[in-house]
């Protein structure tokens, strides 16, 4: 690496934490203080009626993906036959 180019590094690499790195830390950290309050029994009840609907949309998704690979396997056991 060649000296004359670490001005222009240090601009990118500023450039690049002030606009992604710093605003995807401030959500994670927002989400987790979110979680905590939740998992803490402090939250509202909007917000556990909220937990509550994403864990039974989660566990939806994960039986519908279940019934996918089950006829995916169906299907390519009877081309192979």
């Amino acid at each position: 690496m060649v000296f004359s180019e670490l001005p222009g590094m240090i601009v990118a690499v500023s450039v690049f934490g002030g606009f992604v790195v710093v605003p995807m830390t401030m959500m994670l950290l927002r989400h987790q203080r979110q979680m905590a309050k939740a998992l803490k029994g402090n939250a509202s009840d909007e917000t556990l009626k909220r937990l509550e609907a994403i864990e039974r949309q989660l566990s939806e998704m994960r039986a519908a993906q279940n019934m996918q690979i089950i006829t995916d396997d169906d299907e390519r056991s009877s081309l192979r036959s």
